[in-house]
């Protein structure tokens, strides 16, 4: 498998994961590793994340990141317009959103 952006922000989507719970995602997710294959594990934490960080850090950042684990903001392409369309997604999506939010500290205290 070849490596694309979504790889990128599915990663970022396990470390905002990481940061909201407060905890590493095999502690969080203990039996589901044993699970069959990468997809189950993404479902699974997908589906214990929903709620548990909207309460923890607000809605704005579990929106960034479930959006990031879903794994879909890249377009597969070898474009630079591609690519480019992919980054301003994630910016809209991601970077705006949290900088709205007023219970998430981006940029400084």
């Amino acid at each position: 498998m070849r490596h694309t952006p979504d790889h990128d922000y599915y990663s970022l989507g396990l470390l905002l994961a990481e940061i909201g719970i407060w905890d590493y995602i095999p502690n969080f997710l203990e039996d589901t590793l044993q699970a069959k294959g990468p997809s189950a594990v993404q479902v699974k934490l997908m589906k214990n994340l929903k709620d548990y960080l909207r309460h923890r850090m607000g809605e704005a950042y579990e929106q960034a990141t479930m959006v990031c684990l879903e794994a879909k903001l890249g377009q597969e392409g070898e474009s630079m317009g591609i690519i480019d369309d992919g980054v301003k997604k994630f910016e809209d999506i991601v970077i705006k959103a949290l900088e709205r939010d007023p219970t998430v500290c981006i940029g400084g205290w």
